[in-house]
C-alpha cells in the first residue's frame, strides 16, 4: 500500500536593516558635518585672536577654517582630494595656537576609510602621521609640538578604526539586503511553482473525471440505443450536463486566476464545490452505472478549503474507481467529521487493472498534495478480500 504524507515548511525571511532620516539625506549629513566642525574651530579661532590681538593670524586661520569646513561638503563625492586639502591646511596652520585642523583631517580620513578603501585610509593616515612628526620636530619648542603631534596621530588613528567599523556594519547590512532579496526571489518562484501545482491539479481533476464520466455515458448509451432510445436520449443529456459542470469549473478556475480589482470574483466564477455538492457528484456517477453510496458522520467545517479538499478526494477516488474497478457491485463513500480530524475512505470490491498502477500513482499524489496543506496523510492500496480503498485523513487546525 502507498502513502504519502507531508508536513508545511515554514521559513523566516531576515528583516532589512533599519535606515533612519539622515541615511536616506547625504547631503544634510554632510552639511551637518561641516558646520559641526567648522562652528567649534570658529569658535576657538576668535577666543585665541582676542587674546593674542593677531589680526593677521585670525584672518589666515579663519580661512583655513572656512577652506576645510567646505571641503568636508564633499567628503563623500570626494574623499581622497577632501583629504589632501585637510591635511594641507592642517599642516599650514599646525603652529597656530588652538589649532583644530586635525579634527577636519579626521572626518576626511573616515571617508576615505568609509567610501574608498581601508588601505588607502591607512597610508593615508601613515603619511600624515611621518609629516606631523616631522613638522612637530623643526617647529620651535619642539618637544611640545612632538606631543601635538602625537596626539594628533591619535586622533586620526580613532577617526580610521571609526570608519573601518561603519564600512563593516554597511558590508553587513549590504549582504543582509542581498540574501533577503534572494529569498524573496526564492519565494516569488516557490509561489509561482505552487500555484502551477494548484492549477495542474485542479486541471487534472476536473477534465480527468469529467472525460471518464462523459466517455462510460457514451459508451453506454451507444450500446443501448437501439433497444432502449429514450435511456440512450437520458444518457446523452447527462454527458451534456456534466460537459457543461466541468466548463463551469473550469470558469470558476479561471475567475479565480483573475479576481477583480477589489478582490471580487471576475464575472462568470462560480462557487467552489463542497460537501453539499457531492450527493450531485454521486448521482452523476450512478448514472454512469457504478454502484456508489456515501455515509457522512458529524457537521462539516465551514472551511472552503476544507470541503473543496474531501470532495476532489472523493472525486478522484471515484472517477479512479469507474476507469479501473471492473466488475464493482460495491463502491462505498465514509466521510467523519470531528473538531480534530477528518476521515475520507473510499472503497469499492471492483478487481483492479493492473495497467492501472502509473496512472493511479499521479491521482495519489494530487491527493497527497491536498491533503498536505492539512498536515494529514493518505494511503491507497488493494483491500483484504479484493478491491481498493483510499484512506485520507486531514487535521483542521493546522491548515497551511
Amino acid at each position: 500500500m502507498s502513502e504519502s504524507r507531508t508536513e508545511p515548511e515554514r521559513s523566516a525571511a531576515p528583516r532589512p536593516p533599519s535606515t533612519g532620516w539622515l541615511a536616506s539625506r547625504p547631503g544634510v549629513t554632510d552639511l551637518l558635518v561641516a558646520l559641526a566642525y567648522a562652528l567649534p574651530a570658529f569658535a576657538v579661532v576668535l577666543v585665541v585672536a582676542f587674546g593674542d590681538h593677531d589680526a593677521i593670524q585670525f584672518a589666515f586661520t579663519s580661512c583655513a577654517v572656512a577652506a576645510s569646513g567646505l571641503a568636508l561638503l564633499f567628503r563623500r563625492r570626494a574623499p581622497v582630494l577632501v583629504f589632501v586639502l585637510t591635511t594641507a591646511v592642517m599642516l599650514a596652520t599646525f603652529w597656530t595656537p588652538g589649532s583644530i585642523g586635525v579634527i577636519a583631517v579626521g572626518c576626511a580620513l573616515y571617508a576615505v576609510t568609509v567610501y574608498r578603501s581601508v588601505r588607502g585610509a591607512v597610508i593615508g593616515w601613515g603619511v600624515v602621521g611621518v609629516l606631523l612628526v616631522v613638522e612637530g620636530a623643526l617647529l620651535p619648542q619642539s618637544v611640545a609640538s612632538v606631543g601635538e603631534s602625537v596626539q594628533a596621530i591619535v586622533v586620526l588613528v580613532v577617526a580610521v578604526l571609526v570608519g573601518l567599523s561603519v564600512r563593516s556594519s554597511r558590508h553587513f547590512a549590504a549582504v543582509q539586503l542581498a540574501q533577503l532579496a534572494r529569498e524573496r526571489e526564492q519565494d516569488v518562484a516557490a509561489a509561482a511553482a505552487a500555484e502551477r501545482t494548484s492549477i495542474a491539479r485542479e486541471m487534472h481533476d476536473i477534465v480527468s473525471h469529467s472525460l471518464s464520466v462523459m466517455i462510460s455515458l457514451a459508451h453506454g448509451s451507444a450500446e443501448i440505443a437501439a433497444k432502449e432510445p429514450d435511456r440512450a436520449v437520458e444518457g446523452m443529456r447527462e454527458v451534456a450536463r456534466t460537459g457543461r459542470g466541468a466548463l463551469g469549473d473550469m470558469r470558476r478556475m479561471l475567475g479565480v486566476l483573475r479576481d477583480a480589482p477589489d478582490g471580487r470574483p471576475a464575472d462568470g466564477a462560480t462557487s467552489t464545490p463542497g460537501i453539499e455538492d457531492l450527493p450531485a457528484l454521486l448521482e452523476r456517477f450512478r448514472a454512469t452505472g457504478l454502484p456508489v453510496n456515501m455515509r457522512s458522520n458529524g457537521d462539516a467545517p465551514p472551511d472552503a478549503v476544507m470541503q473543496l479538499t474531501v470532495y476532489r478526494i472523493v472525486q478522484e477516488s471515484l472517477t479512479n474507481a469507474l476507469k479501473y474497478a471492473r466488475g464493482a457491485t460495491r463502491v462505498a463513500v465514509t466521510i467523519t467529521f470531528t473538531p480534530d480530524l477528518v476521515t475520507v475512505i473510499v472503497d469499492d470490491d471492483g478487481i483492479a487493472d493492473e495497467t492501472a498502477v502509473d496512472d493511479l500513482g499521479r491521482g495519489l499524489v494530487g491527493i497527497g498534495e491536498r491533503v498536505a496543506l492539512y498536515s494529514g496523510r493518505v494511503t491507497a492500496g488493494p483491500r483484504d478480500g479484493g478491491g481498493w480503498a483510499v484512506h485520507a485523513q486531514l487535521i483542521p487546525q493546522v491548515a497551511a
